[in-house]
């Protein structure tokens, strides 16, 4: 924990990694500016002296696609809200100074700023979205066009929405959101999982989406997602589920969509401390999901790992593979939604399926359902139905 010398409590948050890197990272603190930490040394700090804000209090920090640092805090609500760091700047964290910021004028940032606000860059779009976090404050949407020296971005304001089926909903508290693979918004709030897409916020027909879950009771009837269960944090994995941290409820997984929880954990069902979940965090190298409750942090490995950008880390895993033992073929190294095909050593297909993310696994069956016999067999990976894009060949043995 890192104070500056600051008095009174300090906490950290929004940590968030430098893009490209493994070891350089950036995270805001309470009450002692944004530390910059690279190779496992403090390189620089934002404070005072060499960042163009006014007040002492957490700012939310996230990167765009380009790799320029936004730092944002409403506290400020005299000039300068909002804060760009640019790239090139970032690149040298000791020369850094208050000339080294632009200050866009982004209009609706005039609420006061909470240590639980959120900041998120949606994806694809750089749609910027932010919320305070304190009661029924407003999420506000900007865009610059991707554009850091367009110093007057088009904003809007949202106190409440409509959903899907043309009702309007409040919030009390809009706590965190996330961009998915696709930069759609999902919003975290004491009514549930609200989703939006941030680039129509613009136009007269934006509206929310508050997701249902089926019953599956025979009936047509659906609830609210987490409707009326305060949600802490929200993390997109790398097959597009969402992990969901609640204030006392715990942790759930829901499939890409939302409309399926697909686990839950609990301080009665698993090993976690706390059913107050105050950030949760998807490693970006392998399966890993790191946990933060009240009561310290933990690790859960999961069956989804990031996609690769090309298929040059493809494997296959064990290999050789006993199937007798129970054993699964992990094929581990895809790109977003392969088409994965399992051969026999004539060629022929006997199993295909698509991957989740980075990785996928098999039971060793055939299409029919039966195991298959001794022998070598090939994994063909490839982006399209025919094959004729990026794709992939990796050889394994099955012993009986």
């Amino acid at each position: 924990m890192y104070n500056n010398g600051a008095d009174g409590y300090q906490g950290n948050y929004n940590l968030v990694f430098v893009p490209g890197t493994t070891n350089e990272y950036l995270f805001s603190t309470r009450s002692a500016g944004i530390c910059h930490v690279k190779d496992g040394k403090i390189v620089n700090v934002y404070y005072f002296d060499n960042m163009p804000r006014d007040n002492k209090y957490k700012a939310s920090i996230e990167f765009d696609s380009k790799g320029n640092l936004f730092a944002v805090q409403s506290y400020q609500t005299k000039e300068h809200p909002v804060m760009i760091l640019p790239k090139e700047k970032l690149a040298n964290p000791a020369q850094v100074t208050t000339e080294s910021w632009i200050t866009p004028a982004v209009a609706g940032l005039e609420i006061e700023a909470f240590k639980r606000s959120s900041f998120v860059i949606a994806k694809k779009s750089d749609v910027k979205v932010y919320s305070s976090g304190k009661d029924k404050a407003p999420i506000v949407v900007w865009d610059d066009n991707g554009n850091i020296k367009n110093l007057a971005p088009k904003v809007k304001s949202f106190s409440k929405l409509t959903d899907q089926d043309g009702g309007d909903f409040e919030w009390v508290h809009a706590r965190c959101m996330a961009s998915d693979l696709d930069g759609t918004i999902w919003l975290g709030t004491n009514i549930g999982l609200i989703t939006f897409n941030p680039t129509e916020a613009f136009g007269s027909s934006f509206h929310g989406k508050r997701i249902k879950v089926p019953r599956n009771d025979g009936t047509d009837l659906a609830d609210y997602l987490l409707d009326g269960i305060q949600i802490n944090c929200i993390t997109v994995d790398g097959g597009g589920r969402k992990w969901i941290g609640t204030d006392s409820e715990g942790l759930f997984l829901v499939s890409a969509d939302g409309t399926s929880v697909l686990k839950s954990f609990n301080t009665s069902n698993s090993p976690i401390v706390s059913d107050c979940i105050y950030s949760v965090c998807c490693n970006t190298t392998n399966n890993s999901v790191y946990v933060v409750t009240s009561r310290g942090v933990m690790e859960y490995f999961t069956d989804v790992v990031p996609p690769s950008e090309d298929y040059s880390t493809v494997h296959v895993y064990p290999n050789p593979v006993r199937p007798e033992n129970g054993s699964l073929v992990t094929i581990a190294g895809l790109m977003e939604n392969s088409l994965v095909k399992i051969a026999d050593s004539a060629g022929n297909v006997i199993k295909q399926f698509k991957s989740e993310g980075g990785i996928c696994t098999w039971d060793c069956c055939n299409d029919a359902g039966d195991r298959i016999s001794t022998g070598v067999y090939y994994v063909i990976a490839s982006q399209n139905e025919g094959g004729n894009g990026s794709s992939v060949v990796s050889k394994f043995v099955v012993i009986k």
